[in-house]
């Protein structure tokens, strides 16, 4: 009886293994390697889903199968791939990556603090639609010795809306959500060691030996089959997604050898009076520029993000991964994406 319990529970279990796996598609690069963070969008510009560190993304995600789909990294040119080519569940792009210079590292004796200042941008989706996008410079401050995180500081950004939408109403499917805009929550970096043993975190690292890289991500689910009600709204299965991509395999400094950053948002809502649920999705992103310490904390600007406006002094945009990224929308929208006035004042 024992044997054929086991027997039973192995067969369930490899058949619940090859399903799993048959709900996911893998993209990788011309020599088998995952790749994450892959944006994956249909022809009118709807974005799908998004890889996770292993390079997998939902099969479910693209159906109704489409003859064609846009496949795009954050720091790559696009791919137009046919769905004929997808070959066992697994797609391959080519390797045709813009390279990002080196993170500049500039250090001093005795610091107290150390500074990483980066690129971001953050975009918004409702029912896999652009919404609102933004994009800047950011600086975040953390202690040198004990590794807390101080503070962030804008540098620069632009904000982009669509033209058609607005907050008139309830109806959730024509809101503008430019208010939700933020900058990466570059902070998540110092909760790395206690979220592993978290019971509602899935905790996954993939090491790149060759490369000497490491990816870390964790997953947060909230309102699993659960609603909550409010002023008329209706919320459900929420989750989160933060990635961590370092330079090296062991002994890494989380601060250093910061390659990127993202963290993806979503959560499913609606107006009382509407019938279906809308789809919105969060994708934040912090690409490092240079990494400097400091014996004093460098004074807050106070910049903070507006719907109604952008600040910058100069085309900080230009030969970065944001200008990739941001093109790929503007190809799919147009003049119907639109930036907010510049409100630039020089001190």
């Amino acid at each position: 009886m024992e044997k054929k319990l086991l027997k039973t529970y192995c067969v369930l279990t490899i058949l619940f293994a090859l399903f799993i796996n048959a709900q996911n598609i893998t993209v990788v690069d011309t020599n088998s390697k995952p790749l994450a963070n892959v944006l994956v969008f249909d022809k009118d510009g709807n974005l799908l889903s998004k890889t996770d560190i292993e390079g997998n993304f939902d099969k479910k995600s693209i159906e109704p199968l489409q003859s064609s789909y846009i496949f795009k990294q954050e720091n790559a040119n696009e791919d137009a791939i046919n769905s004929k080519e997808f070959t066992n569940d697994t797609i391959v792009l080519n390797n045709r990556v813009v390279q990002i210079p080196e993170v500049i590292i500039s250090t001093i004796s005795n610091p107290n603090y150390v500074v990483i200042r980066g690129y971001f941008n953050n975009y918004i989706t409702l029912n896999n639609k652009l919404n609102c996008y933004v994009d800047g410079i950011v600086e975040y401050t953390f202690d040198y010795k004990t590794k807390e995180y101080i503070n962030s500081n804008i540098i620069e950004y632009r904000t982009f809306v669509l033209k058609e939408k607005s907050n008139e109403g309830k109806e959730v499917s024509t809101f503008s959500f430019d208010t939700m805009v933020r900058i990466p929550e570059l902070e998540k970096i110092t909760q790395l060691d206690k979220l592993k043993d978290k019971k509602d975190v899935v905790f996954k690292t993939y090491i790149d030996v060759e490369n000497d890289k490491t990816n870390v991500q964790y997953t947060s689910l909230r309102l699993q089959d659960k609603v909550v009600k409010l002023f008329g709204y209706l919320f459900t299965e929420g989750s989160s997604v933060s990635m961590f991509s370092f330079s090296k395999t062991k002994n890494y400094d989380l601060i250093r050898n910061l390659d990127y950053f993202n963290h993806t948002y979503q959560i499913n809502l609606k107006h009382k009076t509407e019938e279906n649920y809308n789809a919105f999705k969060g994708y934040s992103n912090f690409y490092p520029e240079k990494v400097y310490y400091l014996k004093d904390k460098k004074k807050n600007d106070k910049i903070k993000l507006n719907r109604n406006k952008s600040s910058y002094s100069d085309n900080y945009w230009k030969n970065s991964v944001l200008e990739s990224t941001y093109n790929t929308f503007s190809n799919f929208f147009k003049t119907d994406l639109v930036e907010q006035p510049n409100s630039f004042k020089s001190k």
